[in-house]
């Protein structure tokens, strides 16, 4: 039958006979009939032919079509090196928005040609300037990271604007990002939640999860968890991961939707899986555990290894934090904990320079560095936190014989204060103790008064033992410190202790109700309060309760 068979027979034999006398319109025709089948057999690497014919003679169409099939792969090998040659050409004579576009595309990503975000961005700009509002979208990107243009926030919103008003639906998801973080606009969630909306609507992955976080938080608008949770499931079945995270969360604890455990711990299982590591790491903790499904510490330890390796430093503490006690199966491995902690630290965490101190510190590092344990807590206390000063403090209010290194009781105050700074009550707890006691070996001498100050300010922060320390005080008094008798206070203060959580507050409460001293005489009182503290294994509480006879 020949090449040619069925309706247009005639009318393919006529064009190439033309295309064959040199006509490039013909040939273009031609091609049309062999890309789509029409009367001919579909044949790519035919119709490529004859449309290169034409391209070579000028011709417009061709160089269109053909940089469109070197592209898109489709009935030829995808090609971007002759894509690029062909969409030269035409821009090169004045080209549509389209192929501006997609010879930025092409530089942009280096698909074809040696990456160049300046003459993308330059592309990118004639295109939108001819009305392609994805190129808008495009160029935004460059000028929000600094590629091919000067870093410009502001210009980088102003084009996703230009994009998303023209039903641009990744731009409308930007734009929103830039008012949910202020970039290059002023902060305005009410905005952000705007437009997140206008994206969402078109099912845009992004746009539903990060609508959904605001959702959750009542960010920008009221809460609302069972709309969330719609969102991060539109998210969730087009596999963005953190939605699946985020929906699994909610399923296991019932916010927002019903809950069902079964569920929410197959969406954490997807989500890890997708290689998302705090998924991993959450169903780790859950393993290990025990909750929502059966303790496994085989499990967990493999799934913090995998949240480890991704790169997740909250796996990597756990597992120094692991290896350092010896517990989820593992034996006790200084070495281990410190490598762990190590690439914690290096990878920014902030927990870990705390902790590295702690293990070098610990009486179970064999042998206990001393010097490492003070240079990992100064770092993690020069980086704000309060328990690495704490720590550092103790250090030196103690001292290390082994390490032969006197105590240091003035730098242990120096710390201390700056762990009060940093929002540490039990500094304050320990200054108090300092002037309370004296040390007339570092110049420091008894001082109640100093104490109370430092005590009410601990109790104040919500420490328990200070509050008790600074009832005990009101309740003696110091008259060498000027501290007076005030037995209201003292009550006032036990009282506030108890409530805070302090179970030597029970006690002294008990027995001050049970004498009747201080106030009317109350043994109904004083039993409760006595019963609390032994129920809590204080042993003088319950000698108490012997002597007073509330056993029978």
């Amino acid at each position: 039958m020949g090449l040619f068979s069925g309706k247009y027979s005639a009318e393919a034999e006529q064009l190439r006979d033309a295309a064959r006398q040199g006509d490039a319109q013909a040939a273009v025709s031609l091609a049309k009939l062999l890309i789509q089948g029409k009367g001919v057999p579909q044949d790519g690497e035919e119709a490529v032919k004859w449309l290169t014919q034409a391209a070579e003679a000028d011709n417009t169409e061709a160089m269109f079509i053909l940089s469109d099939l070197y592209l898109s792969g489709s009935l030829v090998p995808q090609d971007y090196a002759a894509a690029v040659k062909w969409l030269r050409q035409l821009t090169a004579q004045g080209g549509t928005a389209g192929e501006y576009f997609n010879l930025a595309l092409l530089y942009d990503r280096g698909w074809g040609v040696e990456q160049d975000f300046r003459e993308a961005a330059r592309l990118y700009q004639l295109a939108a300037d001819r009305g392609y509002f994805d190129a808008a979208l495009n160029l935004g990107v460059l000028y929000s990271n600094g590629r091919g243009v000067d870093r410009d926030e502001v210009r980088a919103a102003q084009l996703y604007k230009l994009a998303a008003e023209h039903r641009c639906v990744p731009a409308a998801r930007n734009l929103a990002l830039c008012y949910q973080s202020g970039s290059g606009v002023e902060q305005n969630l009410v905005e952000a939640v705007k437009w997140y909306r206008r994206a969402a609507v078109c099912q845009d992955a992004i746009a539903c999860y990060n609508l959904g976080c605001l959702l959750l938080e009542g960010e920008g608008m009221d809460r609302n968890p069972a709309e969330a949770a719609q969102l991060f499931q539109i998210a969730a079945a087009q596999g963005h991961t953190p939605a699946m995270f985020n929906l699994g969360g909610q399923y296991l604890d019932g916010v927002g939707v019903e809950q069902d455990v079964e569920k929410g711990l197959s969406l954490y299982r997807a989500a890890a899986e997708n290689g998302d590591p705090e998924a991993a790491f959450n169903l780790g903790v859950l393993a290990y555990t025990g909750q929502f499904m059966d303790e496994d510490p085989a499990l967990a330890l493999k799934l913090f290894h995998q949240a480890a390796d991704r790169g997740y430093t909250n796996a990597m503490v756990q597992l120094g934090i692991l290896s350092h006690a010896g517990l989820c199966g593992m034996e006790r491995n200084e070495e281990e904990a410190i490598r762990w902690l190590t690439l914690a630290h290096e990878a920014g965490d902030p927990q870990a320079a705390g902790l590295l101190g702690s293990v070098y510190g610990s009486d179970m590092y064999t042998p206990k560095n001393f010097a490492e344990a003070v240079k990992w807590f100064q770092l993690a206390a020069d980086r704000g936190d309060a328990r690495s000063a704490e720590h550092l403090a103790t250090f030196y209010s103690e001292g290390d014989p082994a390490a032969e290194i006197a105590p240091d009781l003035p730098k242990a105050i120096t710390l201390w204060k700056e762990a009060l700074a940093l929002g540490s009550a039990k500094a304050a707890l320990k200054l108090g103790m300092v002037h309370f006691k004296g040390n007339e070996e570092a110049g420091i001498p008894v001082n109640a008064a100093e104490s109370f100050k430092w005590w009410q300010t601990g109790a104040e922060m919500g420490s328990h033992e200070c509050a008790y320390c600074l009832g005990c005080l009101c309740m003696e008094g110091d008259k060498f410190s000027g501290v007076p008798v005030n037995n209201a206070a003292g009550l006032k203060w036990w009282t506030r202790a108890l409530e805070l959580g302090s179970i030597p507050a029970a006690t002294a409460l008990g027995e001050t109700f049970h004498e009747g001293k201080i106030v009317p005489k109350d043994d109904e009182k004083a039993k409760e309060y006595l019963t609390r503290a032994a129920e809590a294994g204080d042993e003088e509480a319950m000698e108490l309760m012997e002597e007073f006879g509330f056993r029978s």
